[in-house]
């Protein structure tokens, strides 16, 4: 496993709202099974245990798995559907993710991703999404 700083930047547009959110993460990546994987905490909630959240990258998708407070299992592949359940403390939640493209570049010591999807909820839109993910 290599040590390695995860920065995520995350565009938001719901409502004719559009709001961002930057996060940077200290985490470690290594190969599995043909897929560069990225594995990194979250602290979500001052006094709740981390969230841990893997990535797992293909040639063509990226899997996110999130494990703790709250957690899920989202595919990223484009002109696909996923449909996953986002739980939490309160319950689960039913939730779709329509994606319409997924952009990976890696080398040995680099990797960005970008990603352009519609988030939904019981068949309604909540929020259409680009997120970047720089990994070095």
């Amino acid at each position: 496993m290599t040590p390695v700083a995860i920065h995520i930047r995350t565009v938001y547009q719901s409502g004719g709202a559009t709001e961002a959110s930057d996060q940077k993460y200290a985490g470690k990546r290594f190969e599995k099974d043909g897929n560069t994987v990225l594995r990194y905490e979250e602290i979500l909630c001052e006094g709740e245990p981390p969230v841990m959240t893997t990535l797992f990258v293909s040639e063509r998708d990226v899997r996110l798995h999130r494990k703790g407070s709250v957690g899920g299992d989202m595919v990223f592949c484009a002109g696909e559907v996923c449909e996953f359940f986002y739980r939490t403390g309160f319950g689960n939640l039913a939730m779709q993710i329509k994606t319409e493209s997924v952009d990976i570049q890696k080398n040995d010591s680099d990797i960005q991703i970008r990603l352009v999807y519609t988030l939904y909820t019981d068949g309604a839109e909540v929020s259409r999404n680009e997120m970047i993910i720089v990994c070095r």
